[in-house]
């Protein structure tokens, strides 16, 4: 049995740094050994657990983030060789969401076996 390592990282929503509530809204996932990447986000939920948390949440503004990272993840492949879960980081940060001071940020990367 072949096992295959996946990298991901979990994408929060934190209306604001002095609240320490993440809501989970999404996922970016890694294959190295196939240089692929996917984010799955199902919007109807996100929508819905943000709206139960801060009812007064522009969610147009979180839906274009969410376009953005969908847009920069459709091509689906990696060209770059990222072997560990630190250059994963670093390609997050530079090519998918640039760590800020926006409500929504990637989490720590993390491994699972398949």
């Amino acid at each position: 049995m072949i096992k295959n390592n996946i990298l991901y990282s979990l994408l929060g929503f934190q209306y604001s740094q002095l609240n320490d509530l993440i809501l989970q809204i999404g996922t970016l996932f890694y294959d190295p050994e196939n240089k692929k990447i996917a984010f799955e986000c199902d919007r109807n939920k996100a929508k819905q657990i943000i709206y139960e948390h801060f009812p007064k949440v522009k969610f147009e503004i979180i839906e274009l983030y969410l376009n953005l990272i969908e847009q920069k993840t459709e091509k689906n492949i990696i060209e770059d060789n990222i072997l560990n879960e630190m250059d994963f980081k670093a390609y997050i940060n530079k090519y998918i969401l640039t760590p800020d001071d926006s409500a929504l940020q990637f989490g720590k990367v993390q491994k699972m076996i398949l």
